[in-house]
């Protein structure tokens, strides 16, 4: 059965990214690079979707320091080694791509060393922000280190 959390991701990341964007607007801070979702879960494909048991930040990088306030936290992301790929179509096909990512992590020896990174590269202008389509461009980062 293909995955269908969609309906309920979507909405709730697009609220989070909001909040953080109107946050920046308000400190006049300009957006850098595009958005980014960390998973902090351990699961690491998403079968089904429980929204309270959602472990999840939106980030947008920043070209210079901005205070935080309510439950906007400005931090670094740190840096180090990813496992990644690049994911071109619809958020429903994200799961397949983690999986074929998380299953060379452990063909090579590495295991994960941080939350999976969601780094939407490009978002279909066609499209409102929690749609799919099939003109995404995701890269989807694991950090890693040596297992």
């Amino acid at each position: 059965m293909p995955w269908s959390g969609q309906d309920i991701l979507g909405p709730t990341i697009t609220r989070m990214f909001d909040e953080v964007g109107e946050h920046l607007s308000r400190h006049k801070a300009a957006v850098v690079g595009p958005g980014i979702a960390l998973w902090h879960e351990s699961q690491v494909i998403h079968t089904e979707v429980n929204q309270e048991e959602m472990d999840v930040e939106t980030a947008l990088p920043i070209g210079g320091p901005v205070p935080g306030g309510g439950r906007v936290q400005v931090r670094q992301v740190p840096q180090g080694e990813v496992a990644y790929t690049v994911h071109h179509g619809d958020f429903a096909g994200l799961p397949l791509a983690k999986g074929a990512v998380f299953a060379w992590i452990e063909r090579n020896g590495y295991r994960r060393a941080g939350p999976i990174r969601e780094v939407y590269l490009h978002h279909d202008p066609g499209h409102q922000a929690n749609e799919d389509s099939p003109h995404h461009v995701t890269e989807i980062q694991f950090p890693v280190e040596k297992g």
